[in-house]
């Protein structure tokens, strides 16, 4: 199915690719407009950029290192045609704190007497274009906890790419401080599962979010998503289904009874219908025989889910030895918030 997505007030690597629509010049060149015509060093004093996500909330995918900019980050930061690559001068001191920037290259923006008004914007991860379309990744799983059931080859540095970043315009004067704001183009997926039985019987060894019904990447126009607009925009086909990246295990009371298992992925902004598969979730008993078991949205929604850019959608779900599913909590949050069980988190009252 092809659906149109404008994400609303509420709510990328090797593997990953960002595609680009827009033309813009190399890095290594000046643009030919007044706005950015002092571009060299030596040339006047240096436009002095921070960076931070809206409202404070994570700059990052991968659950550990939430909240947080990490040194030598590079981003693309862009004046007009022209696009300069930057990086993070330090990392983050607390989360959700501002950061400096400083270019990468020799290249960087400069001030000059005669240009008193520019106008900014930038995105993560790098690209020399701005970003008109994401290929998106349908593996995401990693062995980072050492399960070889969930083997896959996604870094962590690779899983963070997934998690486009966009800052808008931003207009200053002369010597004016430039604070780029980035919003979040996809949304996370979480599902936590509870695994009841005896020892080795059905330990949860996957977790598929859909089933041939989702989009793993798409085409978009980047822009805010939360409420202070809704000018970003997404042009997707849902026709796959995305393997997610195991985060946690924790035994609960008494490990020869339940584990958790925590689940999640990044995908674009979607719906779903409601009769449609929201998980397939996989288990293996001791003799290594494999159970499938489907778990459609119909079942945790009144109406179909409505993922929308820049917020994390918490499944809490219980797998009975006899391989039943039942719903227990269902929450959506702020990308800020790590909670990635999905016990606590409530729906913020106008996202970020």
């Amino acid at each position: 199915m092809i659906k149109e997505f404008v994400s609303g007030l509420g709510i990328v690597t090797a593997a990953f690719i960002v595609a680009v629509g827009l033309s813009a010049c190399s890095s290594d060149d000046a643009t030919a407009d007044n706005s950015s015509a002092v571009t060299k060093k030596g040339v006047g004093d240096a436009v002095n950029f921070t960076v931070v996500t809206a409202g404070g909330s994570t700059t990052r995918a991968f659950s550990t290192l939430d909240n947080y900019w990490t040194m030598n980050d590079l981003m693309a930061v862009r004046e007009g045609s022209t696009v300069y690559q930057y990086k993070a001068a330090s990392s983050s001191t607390s989360s959700g704190s501002r950061v400096q920037i400083v270019p990468n290259t020799d290249n960087a923006y400069f001030w000059s007497p005669e240009v008193t008004s520019r106008t900014f914007s930038a995105w993560y991860p790098y690209s020399s274009t701005p970003p008109s379309s994401v290929a998106g990744v349908t593996d995401q799983r990693s062995d980072n906890l050492g399960r070889s059931e969930n083997w896959g080859t996604m870094t962590n540095t690779q899983y963070n790419n997934l998690d486009l970043l966009y800052a808008p315009d931003v207009a200053v004067s002369y010597k004016q401080p430039v604070d780029l704001v980035f919003y979040h183009q996809m949304c996370r997926i979480v599902v936590t599962v509870n695994s009841t039985g005896t020892k080795g019987s059905k330990p949860v060894t996957s977790v598929t979010f859909g089933k041939n019904n989702i989009a793993a990447g798409g085409t978009l126009t980047p822009g805010y998503t939360g409420a202070e607009g809704s000018t970003a925009s997404w042009s997707i086909t849902q026709n796959t289904s995305v393997q997610m990246r195991l985060v946690n295990i924790i035994a609960v009371d008494n490990p020869t009874t339940i584990r958790q298992y925590t689940y999640e992925c990044i995908v674009p902004p979607q719906s779903l219908a409601a009769s449609e598969v929201l998980f397939q979730i996989t288990t293996t008993a001791s003799d290594n025989t494999t159970t499938t078991t489907e778990y459609k949205p119909g079942d945790v929604y009144q109406d179909a889910p409505d993922f929308r850019a820049g917020y994390q959608y918490n499944f809490m779900l219980t797998l009975s030895r006899a391989g039943l599913i039942s719903i227990s909590t269902v929450s959506v949050n702020n990308w800020a918030t790590e909670n990635v069980n999905g016990l606590t988190a409530t729906v913020p009252d106008a996202g970020y």
